[in-house]
């Protein structure tokens, strides 16, 4: 429903500068309802229709092409998409950059790619690095390093997971 009237809105007001800001969030509709490919067709009109897009719609748009790689396995995408949109977003907007490093994470945790899903982590604290789940990327290199017999590095990752994040 929500795609629909998102959908209605571009189709009545095609000329406005407002369509793009319609159609990231019906995308957004149409990934929720797990119709990706039209919900990738959709965004990659965007640029298309649109020669003026403004950098918060571009960002969004960048992010949920991310997100929809992810949920696609396509890994490589997903971690490029992110840092396009980094270079649209000011420094004081921290939140969207780390919420596409979280979903793309939880996706390689799902298929069990835990080697991935801790760089993600890192990545993320590396620009990030008192973003407060920055543990999580410490506790995936801590459950890695002992997978590996590695307990030293293990014990070390998990200080820091407890010692320098609040809980």
């Amino acid at each position: 429903l929500t795609a629909e009237a998102y959908g209605e809105f571009a189709a009545r007001f095609g000329t406005s500068k407002l369509k793009a800001k319609a159609q990231v969030p019906q995308a957004r509709a149409l990934t929720l309802s797990g119709t990706l490919n039209e919900a990738t067709a959709l965004l990659d009109s965007i640029y298309l229709d649109v020669s003026d897009i403004p950098r918060d719609v571009q960002v969004d748009a960048l992010f949920l092409q991310a997100e929809i790689a992810a949920r696609q396995g396509n890994f490589v995408d997903a971690r490029e998409l992110p840092n396009k949109a980094f270079a649209l977003i000011s420094k004081d907007q921290p939140e969207r950059y780390a919420r596409i490093h979280l979903v793309l994470a939880a996706h390689m945790l799902k298929m069990g790619n835990y080697r991935e899903a801790a760089a993600v982590m890192k990545q993320l604290i590396g620009k990030l690095p008192q973003y407060p789940l920055g543990n999580i990327a410490y506790i995936l290199t801590g459950y890695q390093s002992a997978e590996a017999k590695d307990l030293q590095k293990a014990v070390s990752s998990y200080e820091t997971a407890l010692l320098k994040y609040e809980y």
